[in-house]
């Protein structure tokens, strides 16, 4: 990172709507100046219609997504489809699945050292083929991959707010284990509230933008390569506060992007039995995601 906070963010998603509101997002929360590189079509469209605090520049194709994505300090994935009605995992997984793993193919050869951001659902597989493709690369580092669980966590913050009646920002409430169903575990106990983890019994979310959770996380990022001390969020990484090597924690982030992945702390017994009815489902996530970017 440079002293002038120059920070170069490519988000390479050439079908992906929610390019638009993420960079509106960030380009308000975010302290630093920002130079984006996105698809050709949004970039004109943010240019043209939107007032940002940031420089944005479109790139065309996948012929230009090397000069998009060179010297970017973050790259941002959101590409892929959402989960619609009547789509299983596995259908998701086919199509996300193969984007991911072009995208971190170029990563690896034009931008090694950008911290990358993973949208891209289901995370708890894709996480895992992109460390695969980095290591095959040569490129990998462990600090540097990020799986976005911040609207899990944002949820949970504001499920757990309206509950008890308090405003938002002051709460503070843990996710850990993964990005998908059962796996994701809010640590609700450590906010002093385990009522409320009966009370939510699995049902109801808040219906927040994923866009936004995609910048708050995205600006923590900002704020850790540019020195700003003691920042931290939750993040699917790679872990070794379980025995499964990927994993949704609380981290430290910094100048080298990840420092410190901290852990679980004390659980609740709601909270413990929740942790191990998740491991066999977020292992076999994890192992599909391996076992896809090795075979293909």
């Amino acid at each position: 990172m440079s002293d002038t906070h120059l920070c170069r963010i490519c988000i390479p998603s050439p079908s992906n709507i929610e390019n638009i509101c993420e960079v509106n997002q960030l380009s308000y929360i975010a302290q630093w100046f920002i130079f984006f590189c996105l698809p050709f079509i949004f970039a004109f469209g943010l240019r043209g219609g939107l007032l940002l605090s940031c420089q944005v520049a479109g790139y065309a194709g996948e012929e230009q997504l090397g000069e998009a994505l060179d010297g970017s300090d973050i790259v941002i994935i959101p590409a892929g489809v959402p989960r619609k009605p009547g789509m299983t995992r596995d259908d998701l997984f086919k199509i996300n699945a193969v984007i991911v793993k072009s995208l971190r193919t170029a990563i690896a050869k034009y931008c090694p050292n950008a911290l990358v951001n993973m949208i891209s659902n289901p995370v708890n597989s894709t996480i895992p083929i992109a460390a695969e493709v980095f290591k095959n690369a040569g490129t990998f580092d462990e600090r540097k991959l990020f799986g976005v669980t911040t609207l899990d966590v944002v949820r949970a913050k504001t499920f757990y707010a309206g509950k008890v009646k308090v405003p938002v920002a002051e709460v503070n409430v843990p996710v850990v284990g993964g990005h998908a169903g059962i796996t994701i575990l809010p640590l609700f106990s450590q906010e002093g509230g385990t009522e409320v983890v009966e009370a939510k019994a699995g049902k109801g979310s808040a219906t927040l933008s994923m866009a936004y959770a995609g910048a708050v996380f995205a600006d923590a990022c900002l704020k850790g390569l540019n020195g700003v001390p003691d920042i931290v969020e939750c993040s699917f990484v790679q872990s070794s506060i379980t025995d499964l090597p990927f994993f949704a924690s609380k981290v430290r982030l910094g100048k080298n992007g990840l420092e410190e992945v901290f852990g679980l702390g004390p659980l609740s017994d709601y909270e413990q039995q929740g942790l191990e009815s998740l491991k066999p489902e977020l292992k076999a996530s994890i192992e599909k995601g391996v076992e896809f970017a090795n075979q293909n």
